[in-house]
């Protein structure tokens, strides 16, 4: 068939094909979005946002240390314990002096508990290095 006897109607399983190929890519990028969204709200985070009830810097930077999938977690040796191993960022690493400012958070950031010491209303929490509990009570020796 040359070119002086093409219509429109031979193009049309190359339009067809094309708009296929676009369908599934716009498919393919809202299952991203979808999964992505899904994954954050079953995040267990540990972030740091400076929270000194000033609503101006509410939107300041919040740098995330460590996260997992809450899910991925399971039932410590006392069965009201919920065990979540978290992999650290390796852009950020967390310094002593930041712990304060530092909360842990699921779902996207709704808080649970803070590594605040001073703060009266937080919760008693523990931890592990290396997953290994020191019997002094004093992780840094």
């Amino acid at each position: 068939m040359s070119e002086d006897n093409m219509s429109i109607s031979d193009l049309l399983p190359l339009v067809a094909a094309a708009l296929n190929d676009q369908a599934a890519a716009d498919a393919a990028k809202e299952l991203a979005v979808a999964i992505e969204e899904r994954d954050t709200s079953h995040k267990v985070e540990v972030l740091r946002a400076i929270n000194d009830s000033d609503d101006e810097d509410e939107d300041g930077e919040t740098i995330v240390y460590g996260s997992a999938l809450f899910e991925d977690g399971q039932y410590a040796s006392n069965i009201n314990l919920w065990n979540v191993t978290l992999e650290q960022n390796s852009n950020n690493i967390c310094r002593l002096a930041d712990l304060r400012d530092c909360h842990i958070c699921v779902g996207g950031g709704f808080p649970m508990a803070t590594l605040d010491d001073t703060d009266s209303s937080n919760a008693l929490f523990g931890g592990s290095i290396d997953g290994e509990w020191e019997s002094s009570g004093d992780a840094c020796q």
